[in-house]
């Protein structure tokens, strides 16, 4: 969708008089694109500069991850410096280093486990990733066929424990994730807009079923956005494919954010 539509034009002016900027940032997909090899998922170029610069200007500029705070940092240094809530919102990292993490009962480390083992069983290790409150399953890092003997396993089992054990699974973009149930991104996009001051211009970016959850909450309230190399159906307003339109939308807020001084 082009950047002067008729849907960006009433956020641009918006974004002009508002007190307060509020950019709310996906990670993997949006931020970044994917990589097989996790750890090396770093950001579009171009991307680092332009978060630092709208940070910095005075936009409160917060990421919102299903990986842990600490690996967002690890692979975008600047993200030290921003609010993080990651894990799906079960940590929230300030930028003065300050961790509030949700706690996991026994059933639930219990019902992980289970998971695993289930997945250790079919899936080559560098599928299975390990987080603080959750294990994602990842397509990607395995061959087709054992993504599909996996999956037929996971409902057959997987699915059962996950009830027993008072967890949750949800799909999103190139895989299956175990977590805690009742927290989502669209909670920690709820934590952030009550702190967010008066008449604030926001805007979320997001790129796969996860984030649905974060476009729901900011309906009616700001500007949900999906940032995609492809289309998909989406609770999102707009469409931007990166880097391109990603980079251009962001500079765009920085020249607003300015007027807005």
């Amino acid at each position: 969708m082009p950047l002067d539509s008729e849907v960006l034009q009433p956020f641009w002016r918006n974004l002009q008089h508002a007190a307060t900027g509020i950019l709310l940032l996906d990670y993997d997909g949006t931020l970044a694109p994917f990589r097989s090899d996790r750890t090396r998922a770093v950001p579009y170029e171009g991307i680092s500069e332009r978060v630092e610069g709208l940070s910095a200007a005075g936009n409160r500029v917060v990421i919102i991850s299903g990986r842990p705070a600490a690996d967002i940092v690890t692979l975008f240094p600047v993200a030290g410096k921003l609010e993080i809530w990651g894990s799906h919102g079960c940590e929230q990292r300030l930028p003065d280093g300050t961790l509030h993490r949700e706690q996991l009962s026994q059933r639930q480390r219990t019902g992980l486990q289970k998971i695993e083992q289930l997945a250790r069983a079919i899936l080559p290790p560098q599928a299975i990733e390990q987080k603080p409150f959750s294990l994602a399953l990842h397509s990607r890092s395995s061959s087709p066929e054992a993504w599909e003997r996996f999956r037929q396993q996971f409902k057959a089992e997987g699915e059962a424990s996950v009830r027993e054990h008072e967890l949750s699974a949800s799909t999103f973009d190139g895989g299956i994730e175990v977590r805690l149930p009742g927290i989502d991104k669209g909670d920690a996009v709820h934590s952030v807009l009550q702190s967010g001051g008066d008449s604030p211009a926001v805007a979320y970016l997001g790129d796969d079923d996860t984030d649905e959850d974060a476009f729901r909450a900011l309906r009616g309230r700001g500007l949900p956005i999906l940032v995609r190399t492809t289309w998909r159906p989406t609770e999102a307003e707009l469409w931007l494919v990166p880097p391109e339109e990603l980079l251009h939308f962001l500079d765009t807020w920085a020249d607003c954010a300015q007027k807005s001084d």
